[in-house]
């Protein structure tokens, strides 16, 4: 639910998310990635200590430990990170082997 409400977001803000190459901001393209990314860290954070400190699950006397939220988003943002690494490492021999088949036919 978090990286609909970051796409929300910058459909809000009026950010502009092309889907050509020529765009900034595309649904290829990395800075697109890392922001959706980052704001979605933030909202998942965000949300989850809130609920955590609604049902009392881990809180006693305050409503959001700060330090947690932040563990959380850095968590969210290098465990992204670390996916996409592996996954540019895996899909790129494919891709080229894909890429080279191409230009034979």
């Amino acid at each position: 639910m978090c990286v609909p409400a970051a796409i929300l977001t910058l459909e809000f803000f009026d950010f502009k998310l092309g889907s050509t190459r020529d765009s900034p901001l595309n649904k290829t393209n990395y800075k697109h990635v890392a922001l959706i990314t980052v704001i979605s860290a933030f909202y998942n954070a965000l949300i989850k200590n809130l609920s955590l400190s609604l049902f009392e699950v881990n809180y006693q006397n305050h409503l959001v430990d700060i330090l947690q939220v932040c563990q959380f988003i850095i968590g969210d943002i290098l465990g992204t990170t670390i996916v996409v690494m592996v996954l540019v490492i895996i899909l790129r021999p494919i891709l080229r082997s894909t890429h080279q088949d191409s230009k034979i036919h």
